[in-house]
């Protein structure tokens, strides 16, 4: 930041989280300048990704000892036992409903967020 801001004194930016669900929401009705998000399925026409990453969509548990931990140690886990906390909206829960699909897993959802947090950058 400190090399930018020599090379570019006179401009200032925002950075801020949110909602990764409403990002390219912001982005498509000029709240927001740049927004990190996934990249979805149908990406409007006014816009433009470039991937700067490839983050696959992956399942967090507790290590050790938990209600579920034996299944999860078990080479093929009963995926209908595991409580899962998924985004209520947006590219994440459609990857993970397409996942479920896949997979054929009726899944135990033990939580929905409605604000998973990615970076939105606001140049001025």
């Amino acid at each position: 930041m400190a090399e930018f801001r020599l090379l570019y004194p006179y401009i200032e930016f925002e950075l801020s989280t949110g909602d990764p669900a409403q990002a390219i929401e912001k982005v498509m009705n000029d709240e927001t300048d740049i927004a990190i998000s996934a990249l979805p399925e149908l990406l409007p026409a006014r816009l433009e990704f470039e991937t700067i990453s490839e983050i696959p969509l992956s399942v967090i548990a507790p290590a050790g000892v938990s209600s579920f931990g034996s299944e999860l140690a078990d080479g093929m886990p009963d995926w209908s036992k595991i409580p899962f906390i998924v985004p209520e909206a947006g590219t994440a829960r459609e990857r993970a409903n397409l996942w479920f699909k896949k997979m054929r897993i009726k899944p135990n959802i033990y939580a929905q967020v409605s604000v998973m947090k990615p970076l939105l950058v606001w140049w001025h």
